[in-house]
């Protein structure tokens, strides 16, 4: 479960808890949340890289022996628009 900052509640503290003491809380676990976010895109970049990286070097290899394709399995786990770009841009440099 995911903690939405806006939606946040205490009920079962609530009358414990300064209004100040959770407008704290919500506005640590906003800046959390954008910490994670720009941790996925540097990630979601790095998988690009390394899938466009891989791809071109594979491709380049099957080309030199002759080959007319490729079939390159690259671990970057699920993100389609990595190996959609690394796809692309070898495709673009023959």
């Amino acid at each position: 479960m995911f903690l939405d900052a806006q939606n946040v509640n205490f009920p079962a503290v609530s009358d414990d808890i300064l209004s100040r003491n959770k407008a704290d809380m919500k506005t640590k676990i906003a800046q959390l949340q954008d910490q994670l976010r720009k941790a996925k895109k540097q990630v979601a970049e790095e998988n690009k890289y390394m899938s466009v990286l891989v791809t071109a070097e594979k491709a380049e290899v099957a080309a030199s022996n002759g080959k007319l394709f490729c079939i390159s399995c690259v671990d970057i786990g699920l993100d389609i628009a990595a190996v959609h770009e690394a796809v692309t841009k070898v495709l673009d440099q023959r």
